[in-house]
């Protein structure tokens, strides 16, 4: 996923929700299966 973010043209993004599993508000703790990484053109 680097290797296509490096590439002219693209980004690195992270989306992360904010609202937890119950529908409250996402707190300080961030886990990593809670962030989707993707190279995407800008």
């Amino acid at each position: 996923m680097l290797d296509g973010a490096h590439r002219p043209g693209y980004g690195l993004v992270a989306r992360l929700g904010m609202t937890d599993a119950k529908g409250n508000p996402r707190c300080a703790t961030v886990r990593p299966a809670d962030i989707v990484w993707s190279a995407e053109p800008i």
